[in-house]
């Protein structure tokens, strides 16, 4: 059965070696990732207006 946690290492200067690489490989991926605020918000704000727009039609086309 294989477990779902790699086994610890035996001498713990090769876990911090590989955690600090870890770590560095995550900060270069996210400093890499676009935060633009147009691109992470736009189709978020986009969708909720139509959402918006669909529920006042059919509230006046109902009333």
């Amino acid at each position: 059965m294989h477990s779902r946690y790699p086994k610890p290492s035996s001498r713990p200067s090769e876990e911090r070696h590989q955690i600090r690489t870890e770590l560095a490989m995550l900060n270069k991926e996210m400093s890499r990732s676009s935060n633009d605020f147009y691109q992470v918000w736009l189709p978020f704000v986009l969708g909720a207006s139509m959402a918006l727009g669909v529920f006042i039609l059919v509230s006046l086309m109902r009333h």
